[in-house]
């Protein structure tokens, strides 16, 4: 847990703080991104508290959502 929290404290402070010197504009919302986050937060968070050990399901689960959310990206582009 502790390296998961500090991996994102490093990339919210210093990858996306470096983001400020470049010009870009963000156009359209988040809300696919959003939910697809919580959603594996929760999942996270599930596997934490009943203390089940993250094999082959749990990877299997983020995989399949990565390649979710790589078409959505894809087709909305």
């Amino acid at each position: 847990m502790g390296n998961i929290v500090g991996s994102n404290l490093f990339n919210c402070a210093f990858i996306l703080g470096s983001l400020g010197i470049y010009e870009m504009k963000v156009e359209g919302d988040f809300k696919i991104e959003l939910i697809a986050v919580l959603s594996a937060s929760a999942f996270l968070l599930l596997f934490s508290f009943i203390k089940r050990p993250f094999f082959r399901f749990g990877g299997f689960v983020f995989l399949v959502g990565y390649g979710v959310m790589i078409k959505y990206w894809i087709s909305a582009a």
